[in-house]
């Protein structure tokens, strides 16, 4: 399987589970694949053959707009980098949470998250504290006696029921086998993310045709972050019903970059929204940079949106 049919079947797998889905982006244009939402939750997706294939920058800018647009970055690798990936597990490549497509599947299709993380050293799972710490309530096991049967510190079992760090799968077998019951807690791929919301970029990162357009979005109250690994310039937050995605236009292929982010804000219930440098690049969800750079007023920009 290549890369082209791993983004058609994860397509697939959740347009047949009811998400809303974004137009598939080039693979020369975008950090990801395609954005998707259910009722609930919204991801960012990018598909690979290898891990490894995926550089910093763009794990980088997947991160970043992710955090922006509240919605989860996943990568879905057909192999590791070096040795194959195992199903049900996590990998993290440069931060961002890195899957088998059997395991998108199960988590789509079933709603089976896993529960095993890969790190350096091996493989750990997070544990249920209060789980384990009502389960030796009951058992009448001190801290002491518990780490004596599970063969680690005393230390190390109030860390757990504190949710204080990992276990090894060792450790969380022999716990299970102790007390009858499971205590390992599942990770949700699309709630529980690793990056913070991002902050305002300092204008001098920008290019010097989109630095007018960022102090006007400022201006109205937004914060806006530059992009160059996807089909829109900026990303603009307001608060979590008022993000936008956007650009200039002043290329050939505006109207191709402005269907695209529209389908891309579409999915992630935001809004799109591009300026145009000249009027022969004027269409649906463009406003003349003259236009947008006279407003006043929020009230005046919520009219152009898309």
């Amino acid at each position: 399987m290549n890369r082209e049919d791993l983004c058609e079947e994860l397509l697939h797998t959740l347009r047949s589970a009811g998400f809303i889905l974004s137009t598939k982006c080039p693979t020369h244009l975008s950090c990801f694949d395609f954005a998707a939402r259910s009722e609930e939750d919204a991801i960012l997706v990018r598909t690979s053959c290898r891990s490894n294939l995926v550089s910093k920058e763009s794990a980088r800018e997947l991160a970043w707009i992710g955090s922006n647009l509240s919605a989860t970055p996943l990568i879905v690798c057909l192999n590791g980098s070096g040795k194959p990936m195992k199903d049900d597990t996590i990998y993290l490549r440069h931060r961002i949470r890195t899957i088998t497509p059997q395991t998108f599947r199960n988590v789509v299709e079933r709603g089976d998250h896993p529960l095993v993380e890969a790190r350096p050293g091996g493989f750990y799972v997070r544990l249920d504290g209060e789980a384990i710490r009502r389960r030796r309530s009951e058992a009448g096991l001190s801290l002491g006696e518990l780490a004596s049967m599970i063969g680690v510190s005393r230390r190390t079992i109030y860390g757990y029921e504190c949710g204080l760090g990992k276990a090894s799968v060792g450790v969380a077998l022999k716990l299970e086998a102790t007390f009858g019951v499971p205590v390992v807690r599942q990770t949700n791929l699309f709630r529980e993310r690793l990056w913070a919301p991002g902050r305002t970029l300092r204008l001098r990162t920008w290019k010097a045709p989109c630095i007018e357009v960022a102090e006007k979005l400022i201006e109205l109250g937004y914060k806006v972050a530059p992009v160059s690994m996807a089909p829109f310039d900026f990303v603009a937050v307001k608060d979590p019903k008022e993000r936008i995605i956007g650009g200039l236009t002043g290329r050939d292929d505006a109207h191709d970059r402005r269907e695209l982010s529209s389908s891309i804000a579409d999915a992630l219930s935001c809004h799109s929204l591009f300026i145009a440098e000249e009027s022969r690049f004027n269409g649906p969800g463009t406003v003349s940079k003259e236009d947008f750079l006279s407003i006043r007023e929020p009230e005046q920009l919520h009219k152009l949106l898309v």
